[in-house]
C-alpha cells in the first residue's frame, strides 16, 4: 500500500458543523439519535515500529510502515475488491451514534501525537495532502495542522457533552474506552514526554504489550473482551455504558 493522507479524518467535523449551521436544533438528533454510522474495515494495517524503524545513512527513518493485511483479507466473507464495513463478534455489523464515533477518532488521534506533544504522527505513510510534503513521514514526521484539527474536535465534542444532562449517559464499544482510559493513566503517570510516548507508541495500554501501536493489526473484526478488555487479538467486542 502506498499509504494514506494524514489530514483527511478532520472533514468529519466539518461536515458536522455545515450540517448544524443549517438545521442548528437538531444537534442531539444528529450526535446522539440512531447509531447508524459504521466503521470501514481496511485491509491494509500498520507495522509496528520494530519493523519500519531503521538506519539510513547514519539517520532513523521510518519507511514501509503501511502493509496490506493477508490475514485480514482471508477472512470468511471479507471481499478484497469490495467494501467490507467492520464486523461485532457476533457477527453484526458494527455501528455507532455520529459521537461515539468522532469521540473514537479524537481518542486514536490523540494516542497518536508524537514524543513533543506538538503534532500527529504521520505513520499511514502519507503526510497532509500536499505532495511537496511526501517524504516526511519516512522523517519520523508529524503534522501541527492535524494537532489544530484534534483541538477543533475535541472542543466540538466538550461543547456537545456538556449541553447534555449531566446524568445522562452514551453506549460506546469498549476498545475506545479502554484505550481512552489507559492513555489518560499514561500521562498522568509518566512524568517524562519521551518515555510517556514511547510508552503508548509501543505498547498503547499499560502491561499489554502489542509490539506495535494500540492498532488491530489487521486482525478484523472488534476485539478484546467485553467483559476484560485485552490486546487486540481476534474478533470480540462489547458495549458499555460510559458517562458522557
Amino acid at each position: 500500500a502506498e499509504g494514506y493522507w494524514s489530514d483527511h479524518w478532520d472533514y468529519t467535523l466539518d461536515l458536522a458543523e455545515d450540517h448544524l449551521s443549517v438545521w442548528p436544533d437538531k444537534k442531539e438528533e444528529l450526535l446522539f439519535g440512531s447509531a447508524d454510522c459504521l466503521y470501514y474495515d481496511s485491509p491494509a494495517a500498520v507495522r509496528p515500529r520494530r519493523e519500519t524503524y531503521v538506519i539510513h545513512n547514519g539517520h532513523v527513518r521510518q519507511y514501509g510502515a503501511v502493509f496490506r493485511s493477508e490475514k485480514k483479507l482471508s477472512l470468511p466473507g471479507f471481499d478484497p475488491a469490495g467494501t467490507n464495513w467492520l464486523k461485532e463478534s457476533s457477527g453484526r455489523t458494527a455501528r455507532s451514534t455520529l459521537f461515539e464515533k468522532m469521540l473514537t477518532l479524537a481518542v486514536n488521534k490523540f494516542a497518536l501525537l508524537d514524543s513533543q506533544r506538538l503534532g500527529i504522527e504521520m505513520d499511514g505513510g502519507k503526510p497532509g495532502w500536499n505532495d511537496a510534503m511526501n517524504g516526511l513521514p519516512g522523517l519520523l514526521g508529524s503534522g501541527m495542522s492535524e494537532t489544530l484539527e484534534l483541538r477543533r474536535l475535541v472542543q466540538f465534542l466538550c461543547g456537545a457533552a456538556g449541553d447534555r444532562d449531566p446524568e445522562s449517559s452514551i453506549d460506546m464499544y469498549e476498545e475506545p474506552v479502554f484505550l481512552m482510559r489507559a492513555v489518560a493513566d499514561a500521562y498522568e503517570k509518566i512524568g517524562d514526554m519521551f518515555q510517556c510516548w514511547d510508552h503508548v507508541a509501543e505498547r498503547g495500554i499499560p502491561g499489554k504489550d502489542r509490539g506495535g501501536h494500540h492498532r488491530p493489526a489487521g486482525k478484523g473484526g472488534l476485539p478484546g473482551d467485553p467483559k476484560d478488555p485485552g490486546p487486540y487479538e481476534g474478533r470480540a467486542g462489547g458495549r458499555g455504558q460510559k458517562s458522557a
